[in-house]
Order: structure tokens, then sequence, then C-alpha cells
């Protein structure tokens, strides 16, 4: 029978990521609990992976520099997603927190050794990649198969299900796009200056209705949705 380490940090009673069985860190010693503003680099592309955690609140961009210099957004870290790298070998991308957000996290050595103890934070930890890997699969598909215009309404789409939300009665939603529209082009592939020719485009059609402070009203998501090419 595995060994787990009888800890418990108070930070992790209240948060829903452990109280949803989507984190196990809280049974490490040595835990760290961090506040970040917008803007901060947690780890640069290369660098040895020197602590591992989990992001309990916000967004975080992960990008890659190719060895010609060129940045590539390979997607957004949500909150349950594991953050670093493995012992062995340096990281091959870099991570930078776009909103203000929450992160805990253990040294290498010490998430190594629950990996080892605890089956079910292992379970968690393979099932967490599993899930980004398959977003970054299909990152791939929709930079192949989509036009840039299709990609920034699939980026809009798909920020009703990740992003604050609220449906409304006539079958609306309205949507807290907390991005930079810098961002919005990373995720898309494209520019900052297509993502707004598009919201023009949406918005003289009557799909995208800009609110204030970052709120959109998208008046059918499933709409939006085939016009993106991602449904029937």
């Amino acid at each position: 029978m595995a060994n787990t380490i009888p800890f418990m940090d108070p930070q992790c009673v209240e948060c829903p990521l452990w109280q949803g069985h989507r984190c196990r860190l809280g049974t490490r010693s040595r835990l760290r609990y961090r506040r970040l503003p917008g803007g901060a680099t947690v780890y640069h592309q290369g660098d040895p992976p020197q602590a591992v955690g989990v992001l309990r609140k916000g967004y975080m961009r992960l990008v890659r520099f190719n060895d010609e210099g060129r940045r590539i957004g390979l997607g957004l870290a949500q909150s349950g997603d594991l953050i670093g790298g493995m012992l062995e070998r340096p990281l091959d991308h870099m991570a930078e927190s776009i909103t203000p957000v929450h992160l805990c996290q253990v040294d290498a050595a010490e998430f190594e050794r629950g990996m080892r103890a605890d089956p079910v934070m292992r379970h968690e930890i393979v099932r967490n990649i599993t899930e980004q890997l398959s977003r970054a699969q299909e990152l791939i598909w929709r930079r192949g198969q989509l036009t840039s215009r299709e990609r920034v309404v699939d980026f809009i789409v798909r920020s009703t299900q990740i992003m604050l939300s609220e449906d409304q009665p006539d079958g609306s939603v309205i949507v807290e796009i907390c991005l930079p529209r810098s961002d919005w082009a990373d995720l898309a592939d494209t520019t900052v200056e297509t993502v707004s020719r598009t919201m023009t485009w949406l918005a003289a059609r009557g799909e995208v209705q800009p609110l204030q402070r970052a709120r959109y009203r998208i008046a059918d998501p499933k709409r939006l949705a085939r016009m993106a090419r991602l449904a029937a």
C-alpha cells in the first residue's frame, strides 16, 4: 500500500480543486501558495524545472520560441492545470501570467516523490497532462483547417466554456473575456488587426455585442460555432 505524507495546508481546505479531487499537492510537505500579478513570468524556456504547481485561479499563456526566434502560442493554462515540468529535462516553453493568478507549488523533487508515493495524485497528474495534450492537438488542428477569421470566432466560442459567462433568458450568453487582444491573436495564430476586423464584422451582423469591461453578448453560441465550422 502506498504511503502518503499526512499533511494538509490550510489553504487547501476551501479550494474547489481539492474538493473536486483535481489536485493532490495538499498531500505534499513544503507546499507554497503564491499570488502573482498579471504579466509575471513564472518560468522561462530552457530553465531546469525547479518547481511544479497547479494553477488555482486565473489564466496563463504558454509560449515557445523556435530556432528562428519566432514566438509561438501553445495554449492557455486555466484553473486546475499543471504548471511546470519534470525533473530530468529543461522546460521547452515559458509560462506567463495573463491575469492575476493563484498558484500552488512544490519543488520538483518533492513533486516526483509524491508521484511515486500517491497513486491518486499520479492519476490526477496523468489525467491533466492528457487533457492539456488534447487541447494542444485541437489547437494544431484549428490552425491547419480554419481560416484566420474562423479561428477568432472559435476563440470567442471557447471563451464561453472556460471563462465567466452568464446564460440569458433570450438564449444569448454574456461572457467576460479577461485577456488582452494580443493573446486572442496568439491563440488564434493571427494578428491583433485581424481580431479587430473580425469583431467589427461580427458586431455588424449582430452576432457579438461589445459591452463594458471586457464583457460581450453572444447572440447565439451555436450559430457562432457553425460559423467557425465547429458544429454541423
